[in-house]
C-alpha cells in the first residue's frame, strides 16, 4: 500500500467514524459539556479579540488540569510532547549531548525559536541568546491549562510566532490553600523524582483584592547509560549481507553474523582507545604505488618481535605468550604493520595469524596489534577490539534541581480600574556527562626526558621505535584521557519575571489593559576535568624544547613529563597538571511596556465589529561570556568559542477587526472576517509589516468552516546578529585538487589566480579546514506565509452523547530562513566548475595563503538563504456520554488528536517520514494520541494510547520501529479534601528499541520518539485546607 492511499484511508476513516476520535487530553479548545448553557466572553489564544465561544478561527488545542493531574507531570514538555503537532526538542531524556536541563517546544518541525512561548498571554523573557526559552522556568503545578495555536501568529503576537504559539494559563485569584506531593521513577527504581508544592491565596480589603503564592521543589536523580542493555554500549552497525542492519553490542555477536556472511557497516565506539594508540606513519608507498621501492615514504618500524601478548591463560611471561611481530615474522606483513596471534575478537581461529596497521595498549598494559575492524568494529576489549567504549559513562536521564516561588496580587482599585501584580522566580541545577577526553592527533617529541621515560615505563613502545630508519623522529599517538576523569558540566539557571498590568473599561463595550514587565535569565555553566591543550603538548615534550633545553618562561606551572603509554600511568601530578575547568555566563534581560483598547467600533445588521487597537516596545539585552581558555581553543577536543553581546528593541503598532457580515439566514448562520495588521520598527533589521486575513462562514449552527492567511515574520535573534567568530574545523574537498575531475581549465586558471601552484600537480594538505562563524548585523527577516483551511462540526443532533471534531489544513512556507551553510558550500559556489569566481560574495568568504595555495580558512557566516515548506492535516475530535442515557453511572469522555505530515521540505529536499540523529530530527508522516475518562462516584479513571509509526533512517535507510504505548491513571477523592492520583506509563513495558540512527548520540536509541525508561510510574497526593 502506497504511502498516499494509507493517508486517504485515515483520513476517510477519521471523517466517517468521528465518533471514536476526539481531542487530545482537555478537549479542543471549542468543547464544552452540553449541560453548559451560559454564555462566557473569553480570550482564546491567536487573538485579542473577545468571542462568544470558543470557537477560534485558528486552530487551538487546549491541554487543561485534568490532563496535568491524571498524568501526574512535573515535567511540562513530557506532556505537550505527545501532542502530534509537537516535535519533541530538549528533553530530560536527550540533552547530555547537548547542554543543561532545558526544555522547549517545537511546533511542526520548524525549529524552537519560530514556536512563541507565553505565559497568561504575555511573551516570555529568553532562556539564551538564540531567542529560545525554557519552559522549565514554568511550574507544571501552577499551570491551570496549556493552549496551543499552531500557524503563524505574527501578526497577533509579533515575531517567533511563525509556526505558532504555546501559551501557558497560570492559576490566580486562588482562596484557600493545597499541598501536593508527587513521587515518580522507572517501574524498576531508577530515575526517580519528587515535587513538593503548595499554593496558598486569600482575598483582603472586603474582597477587593487577593494574594496567591506558590512554592514547588523538584528533585530528579540520574540515570548513566549503563544501567540498561540497549545503551551500555556504543554498538556497531551490523549488516547480515542483505541489507537488513542491526546494532551489535559485543565481538561475538558481530563475528556470528560475519561469519553468516554479513559485515560491519559501521564501527562503534570511538577510534581513540583507552590507554592509547601509535599511529602507523610507514603503510604509504611513494609515487609508483609499489611498497619496498626507492620511493617510499614514512619511517617504517623495522623486523623482528617487539613483544608479546599473553596467551590463554591471560598471564605474561607463560609458555602460551604469542610475540607480536613487526614487518617480520609473519610472511604477509606489509612496512610498518604489525601481527600477533588470535587478537582479532574472533574467538574461533586460536593461534591464526592476523595483521593490523598500528600499535596499541591492551588493558593489561602490553603493546598489541590496534584491532578496529571486523568483529573488533564493536567496542569489546575483553574480545580484544581497540576500540573504546564510552557509553556506560554518559547519561541516559539528566539529574536536575529546581525551586520556584511565584506571588500573584490583583487589586480592584475601582468599580473598572484593576491592578495585577505577578513576582516569579526559579532556581534549577542540572549536570551533564561525558567520557573523558578523547586526545587524538598527539604529536610526540623524544626529547631527552621522553626518551628517558618511555625506556622506563614503556620498553617494548621503546623497543619499536628504534627499529625505524630514524628512531628519534616524532611520533604520533592517540590515547584517552581517563585518569583525568570523566567530563562533567554543570548548570545553574537563576530566572527572574516581574509583570504589572492595569486594566479597565469605559463605556459598557471598551476596555483597556497596560502591562510593563522585566525579566532575566542567568545561567552559570561549569564544566570540570577538561585538557589543558598547552599542558598536553608541554608535558609530551617532556617539559622541554626539541633540543632538550628547559622550556624556562614559557613553561605552565607545574610542567611535569606526561606518560601516556599503558594503563593508568598518568599520575595525580600528571593530572593535576592537564586538567583545567571551564566556566560562562550568560544574561538574558527583556523590558517591555504593551498596552491596547478593545471593543465594539460600530454595530451592523450581523452584530457588532470587535476591535484591539495595541502598542508594544521590547528591548532585549543577551550576553554570553567564557573564559579565556575558551577563547583561545585552549581546551584540548573544543574549538574557540567567543564572547557574545548585543541589544535589540522594537517598536509595534496593531490592530485586529472581527467583522460579522451575515447572520441568522437560511443559508448563513453566520459568515464574518477576521483582519489583523501589525507594525514593527526593529533596531536591527528596520521595519517589518505583517498581516492576516481570516474568514468563517456557519451554513448552519453546526457547521462552520474557518479560514486564515498570516503574512508572518521572524527577526533574528542576537546570536544571529552578533556570534563573534566560533571556531570549527569540518571536513573540506578542495576543488582545485589535481584529482578532480571537475577541473576544467576555467577552473584551473582560476584556482592559480588564488595562488595555487600545479608542480605538476597539486592536493590539499589536510582534511579539515579552519570555519569561524560570525553573526551577521545584515541579516533580514524570515517571512512566512501560513494558510489553515478547516471546519468545525458540533450537532446538537448527534443520536448518543455529545460530539465535536474539527479537521484543518495547514501549508507554511519559510523564505529568507536564517542558516549556516557550511564551509563546503562556499568552497563549492566560488570555486565552480562552469563559473569559477564569478560568486564575488562567496569567494570573499573563502580565503587561500598566497604562498602555498591551501585553504586558509572560511568564513561561515549565517545568512537569509534557507527555507522551509510544510503542510498537513490536524484532525481532533471528542465524543462524551453521560452514562445514565444508556442506563450506567458515570460519564465517559473519548478524545483523538491526529497530525499527518503531506510535505516537510528544507530547500528541495522531501523529510517526512525520515529520522534524524538529531534533536528535533524525527519528522513521522502521522502521529496520533487517543485518551479516555471515565468519570464514576469519587473515581475519575483515564487511559491515553500514544502512537507513532515506523520511520526512515536518514543516515542509513533502514527502517526504524514504531512508538505505540499505553499510560493508565486512576484519582480517588478520599474526601472533599483529600485526592490520590496514581500513574502508569507506559503499562505493558515497551522497551526502547536499539536504532542506527541514535547509535551515537542518543544512546542507541531515539529519546524523542522511545521512552527509554520502559514502565513507569507516579503517586500524588494532593490536600487542601
Amino acid at each position: 500500500m502506497n504511502k498516499q492511499t494509507v493517508r486517504g484511508r485515515l483520513l476517510a476513516s477519521t471523517m466517517i467514524c468521528g465518533a471514536a476520535f476526539a481531542a487530545f487530553a482537555a478537549a479542543p479548545a471549542y468543547a464544552q459539556d452540553a449541560e453548559q448553557s451560559t454564555v462566557d466572553e473569553v480570550v482564546v489564544t491567536g487573538s485579542r479579540i473577545v468571542r462568544q465561544d470558543f470557537t477560534e478561527i485558528s486552530p487551538v488545542t487546549t491541554v487543561g488540569q485534568e490532563q496535568l493531574e491524571m498524568t501526574a507531570t512535573l515535567s511540562v514538555e513530557t506532556l505537550l510532547n505527545e501532542l502530534p503537532q509537537v516535535i519533541p526538542g530538549n528533553t530530560r531524556t536527550s540533552n547530555n549531548a547537548g547542554g543543561e536541563d532545558f526544555a522547549t517546544i517545537d511546533l511542526r518541525g520548524l525549529g524552537t525559536n519560530r514556536t512563541l512561548v507565553l505565559v497568561n498571554g504575555e511573551r516570555v523573557p529568553a532562556s539564551s541568546t538564540t531567542g529560545t526559552v525554557d519552559i522549565n522556568t514554568i511550574p507544571a503545578s501552577l499551570i491551570e491549562r496549556i493552549e496551543v495555536v499552531t500557524g503563524g501568529a505574527s501578526a497577533v503576537y509579533g515575531s517567533d510566532a511563525i509556526s505558532g504559539v504555546v501559551n501557558f494559563i497560570l492559576k490566580d485569584d486562588y482562596e484557600g490553600a493545597e499541598l501536593r506531593a508527587t513521587y515518580g521513577s522507572a517501574w524498576d527504581g531508577n530515575a526517580p523524582e519528587v515535587e513538593i508544592n503548595g499554593l496558598f491565596g486569600g482575598n483582603f480589603a472586603d474582597g477587593r483584592g487577593n494574594l496567591t503564592a506558590y512554592a514547588a521543589y523538584y528533585n530528579r536523580e540520574k540515570v548513566s547509560q549503563s544501567a540498561y542493555d540497549f545503551s551500555r554500549t556504543s554498538g556497531a552497525v551490523c549488516d547480515d549481507g542483505s541489507g537488513n542492519l542491526s546494532i551489535c553490542d559485543s565481538a561475538a555477536e558481530a563475528q556470528a553474523l560475519i561469519s553468516g556472511g554479513g559485515f560491519i557497516n559501521s564501527p562503534g565506539g570511538s577510534g581513540t582507545p583507552a590507554w592509547g594508540w601509535i599511529t602507523n606513519n610507514a603503510i604509504g608507498a611513494g609515487p609508483d604505488k609499489i611498497y619496498g621501492t626507492a620511493d617510499d615514504t614514512g619511517n617504517p618500524f623495522g623486523g623482528g618481535a617487539i613483544g608479546n601478548n599473553n596467551g590463554p591463560d591471560g598471564l605474561p611471561g607463560t609458555a602460551d605468550d604469542t610475540p607480536v611481530y613487526a614487518n617480520a615474522g609473519m610472511a604477509f606483513l606489509l612496512p610498518g604493520q604489525f601481527g600477533a596471534a588470535n587478537t582479532d575478537c574472533n574467538s574461533a581461529t586460536a593461534g591464526v595469524a592476523v595483521r593490523s596497521g598500528n600499535l596499541s595498549f591492551n588493558d593489561s598494559g602490553q603493546l598489541t596489534p590496534r584491532f578496529t575492524a571486523g568483529a573488533c568494529g564493536v567496542p569489546d576489549r575483553a574480545a580484544g577490539s581497540s576500540r573504546y567504549n564510552f557509553a556506560p559513562d554518559n547519561y541516559l536521564i539528566i539529574p536536575a534541581e529546581r525551586f520556584n516561588i511565584t506571588t500573584t496580587g490583583t487589586y480592584d482599585i475601582t468599580d473598572d480600574i484593576r491592578a495585577k501584580v505577578m513576582l516569579s522566580y526559579v532556581n534549577s541545577n542540572s549536570e551533564v556527562q561525558l567520557a573523558p577526553t578523547p586526545a587524538t592527533g598527539l604529536s610526540i617529541t623524544l626529547t631527552p626526558a621522553m626518551q628517558t621515560l618511555i625506556q622506563a615505563n614503556a620498553p617494548d613502545l621503546w623497543t619499536a621505535l628504534q627499529s625505524r630508519p630514524n628512531p628519534l623522529a616524532n611520533f604520533t599517538m592517540d590515547r584517552r584521557t581517563n585518569e583525568v576523569g570523566t567530563r562533567n558540566g554543570f548548570t545553574e539557571n537563576n530566572s527572574f519575571s516581574m509583570l504589572t498590568t492595569i486594566d479597565g473599561s469605559f463605556n459598557d463595550n471598551w476596555d483597556w489593559s497596560v502591562t510593563a514587565s522585566y525579566g532575566q535569565n542567568h545561567v552559570t555553566s561549569r564544566g570540570l576535568n577538561s585538557v589543558n591543550k598547552t599542558a598536553l603538548m608541554q608535558g609530551l615534550a617532556g617539559c622541554q624544547t626539541s633540543s632538550g633545553a628547559p622550556l624556562g618562561s614559557a613553561a605552565l606551572p607545574g610542567c611535569v613529563p606526561l606518560d601516556i603509554f599503558g594503563p593508568g600511568t598518568l599520575t595525580q601530578p600528571m593530572v593535576d597538571f592537564l586538567k583545567v575547568n571551564t566556566f560562562a555566563t550568560t544574561n538574558v534581560e527583556e523590558h517591555r511596556l504593551a498596552g491596547y483598547v478593545r471593543g465594539d467600533l460600530m454595530e451592523l445588521p450581523a452584530g457588532p465589529i470587535a476591535s484591539v487597537f495595541g502598542f508594544e516596545y521590547r528591548g532585549t539585552d543577551a550576553e554570553f561570556r567564557v573564559d579565556n581558555e575558551q577563547r583561545t581553543g585552549n581546551i584540548f577536543g573544543f574549538n574557540a568559542i567567543q564572547d557574545q553581546a548585543g541589544s535589540v528593541d522594537v517598536r509595534e503598532l496593531y490592530t485586529e477587526l472581527s467583522v460579522p457580515l451575515l447572520k441568522d439566514l437560511d443559508f448563513a448562520d453566520y459568515f464574518g472576517l477576521e483582519l489583523g495588521l501589525r507594525y514593527s520598527d526593529y533596531s536591527s533589521i528596520g521595519e517589518v509589516w505583517t498581516y492576516k486575513i481570516g474568514g468563517e462562514y456557519a451554513p448552519v449552527d453546526w457547521l462552520r468552516f474557518r479560514g486564515v492567511y498570516n503574512e508572518a515574520t521572524r527577526a533574528p535573534s542576537v546570536f544571529e546578529l552578533f556570534q563573534a567568530g566560533d571556531q570549527g574545523f569540518p571536513a573540506f574537498t578542495d576543488p582545485c585538487r589535481s584529482a578532480n575531475a571537475g577541473l576544467t581549465p576555467a577552473l584551473k586558471s582560476y584556482c592559480q589566480s588564488q595562488g595555487v601552484v600545479y608542480s605538476p600537480g597539486f592536493s590539499a594538505n589536510n582534511s579539515q579546514v579552519e570555519a569561524f562563524a560570525f553573526g551577521n548585523p545584515g541579516l533580514k527577516p524570515e517571512t512566512a506565509e501560513t494558510l489553515t483551511l478547516g471546519a468545525v462540526f458540533q450537532p446538537d443532533w448527534f443520536p448518543l452523547g455529545d460530539f465535536r471534531a474539527t479537521v484543518d489544513y495547514y501549508d507554511i512556507e519559510i523564505k529568507d530562513a536564517v542558516q549556516s551553510l557550511g564551509a563546503q558550500y562556499w568552497i563549492n559556489q566560488c570555486y565552480s566548475s562552469t563559473t569559477p569566481g564569478a560568486n564575488a560574495a562567496a569567494c570573499a568568504r573563502v580565503v587561500r595563503d598566497p604562498v602555498t595555495g591551501q585553504l586558509d580558512f572560511v568564513n561561515t557566516t549565517r545568512d537569509n538563504v534557507g527555507s522551509y515548506h510544510t503542510k498537513g492535516w490536524d484532525i481532533q475530535a471528542e465524543w462524551s456520554l453521560d452514562m445514565e442515557d444508556v442506563g450506567m453511572k458515570g460519564r465517559l469522555r473519548l478524545n483523538e488528536l491526529l497530525s499527518l505530515i503531506d510535505s516537510y521540505k528544507i530547500g528541495d529536499t522531501e523529510y517526512v517520514g525520515y529520522t534524524f540523529a538529531s534533536i528535533g530530527g524525527a519528522l513521522p508522516e502521522w502521529k496520533s494520541a487517543f485518551s479516555a475518562y471515565y468519570m464514576i462516584g469519587d473515581w475519575t479513571l483515564f487511559g491515553r494510547w500514544s502512537y507513532v509509526p515506523t520511520m526512515t533512517s536518514a543516515s542509513f535507510g533502514n527502517e526504524q520501529p514504531e512508538a505505540s504505548y499505553i499510560d493508565m491513571s486512576a484519582r480517588w477523592d478520599m474526601t472533599d479534601n483529600f485526592q490520590v492520583t496514581a500513574f502508569v506509563g507506559n503499562v505493558f513495558d515497551e522497551k526502547a528499541p536499539q536504532t542506527t540512527e541514535g547509535l551515537f548520540s542518543q544512546a542507541n536509541t531515539d529519546p524523542q520518539v522511545y521512552r527509554v525508561l520502559g514502565r513507569t510510574f507516579s503517586i500524588s497526593g494532593k490536600v487542601r485546607f
